[in-house]
């Protein structure tokens, strides 16, 4: 029998399970976690579940307000709504920048015309109408065509003031469409003709008079250079603006397809700005006819609607003025007309001209 000290020297050999024939593998004791290790694992503990119930919260937040912003979105479209609803319902004639048909136009400008005609009559008839001097009856304005056309030749005068007020704007025209556009695209030209710009804008036109009175004397070079120059300085800055406000974005995606200078001005400019280049030319012959007058008082043998009024004037002829005012009025409507349908055969991308 071995002696304890004997088994001592000798490894001793794992004991084996009874059914697998495996060594067993004796669990060591856990020892008890002390208060100190404790705190520390509440400790890692706490932190995790604070910062889970912060972004719950933060989550609980956010979808309140964005149930509050929906809420506001859906009470903004309401009170946009009613507010568009409410001139319907109370006011169905005046709508802000409402698109008319034509024939709407049509029957409101001729309204006006009426509204004047009676206002007129009201004014120049009656008992207490107002002196013939001053405010001649529709009746008596109609009876001075006659002798206007026999003794004072109407038709001949509309003739010739019609070929002064083209001839000006013509030339006014040819020398303010390609400034214009030359100054719109190039700064350097722009500053440099820049004193043309402001010189129509703050010298009045009727200052031009003796000018060319002093330039071209009392012959017909007189009243077209005075209408030349009056249509010019007005047209020049208003083509000038034109081509400034064509949007750099097309100029760009024509140097990107590879177009030169001039390619850009002649393929993207101008077509971009040839509408309304048109519409100024249209207002501005209008201006023409404004100006007549003063082109033509200076010299009553030239003839002209204007030495018809100044004629009329110096005789207290007042119902001949409103009778040459009328004709002039009834050829700027003509000419105007037959410019905008002109303007929508030649541009009909365009709504207006």
């Amino acid at each position: 029998m071995d002696t304890p000290q004997e088994n001592q020297g000798e490894p001793v050999a794992p004991e084996k399970s009874a059914k697998t024939n495996e060594p067993v593998t004796k669990k060591q004791p856990v020892a008890a976690k002390g208060p100190i290790e404790e705190d520390q694992t509440v400790a890692t503990k706490e932190p995790a579940t604070e910062d889970q119930t912060g972004a719950k919260q933060q989550t609980v937040e956010a979808e309140q307000q964005t149930v509050e912003a929906e809420q506001q979105t859906v009470e903004a479209e309401q009170s946009i709504t009613e507010n568009q609803e409410k001139p319907q319902r109370h006011n169905k004639i005046f709508k802000i920048r409402e698109e008319l048909p034509s024939h709407h136009k049509t029957l409101l400008s001729l309204g006006c015309v009426v509204l004047v005609l009676l206002l007129w009559h009201m004014f120049s008839t009656g008992e207490n109408r107002v002196p013939r001097m001053i405010l001649p009856s529709p009746g008596e304005v109609w009876d001075a065509f006659g002798p206007l056309h026999s003794k004072m030749e109407l038709t001949t005068s509309i003739s010739k003031s019609l070929k002064r007020v083209s001839l000006g704007f013509l030339i006014a025209a040819t020398l303010a469409i390609p400034l214009g556009i030359l100054m719109g695209t190039f700064p350097k030209i722009d500053s440099f003709f820049e004193p043309l710009t402001l010189f129509g804008g703050y010298v009045p036109v009727v200052t031009l008079v003796p000018l060319t009175l002093t330039w071209w004397g009392l012959g017909w070079q007189q009243k077209i250079g005075f209408l030349t120059i009056g249509i010019f300085v007005f047209l020049l800055p208003m083509i000038v603006k034109t081509v400034k406000d064509i949007d750099t974005v097309y100029l760009n995606t024509g140097y990107t397809l590879g177009a030169n200078r001039w390619q850009t001005i002649w393929h993207i400019i101008i077509p971009m700005a040839k509408s309304q280049i048109f519409g100024h030319c249209r207002f501005l012959y209008g201006i023409g006819w404004a100006y007549i007058i003063l082109a033509e008082y200076t010299d009553l043998s030239a003839g002209g609607l204007g030495t018809i009024i100044i004629s009329a004037n110096r005789v207290s002829a007042t119902d001949r003025v409103f009778a040459v005012l009328i004709v002039i009025v009834v050829i700027a409507i003509l000419v105007d007309t037959a410019l905008k349908h002109l303007g929508h055969m030649l541009f009909p991308y365009e709504e207006e001209i």
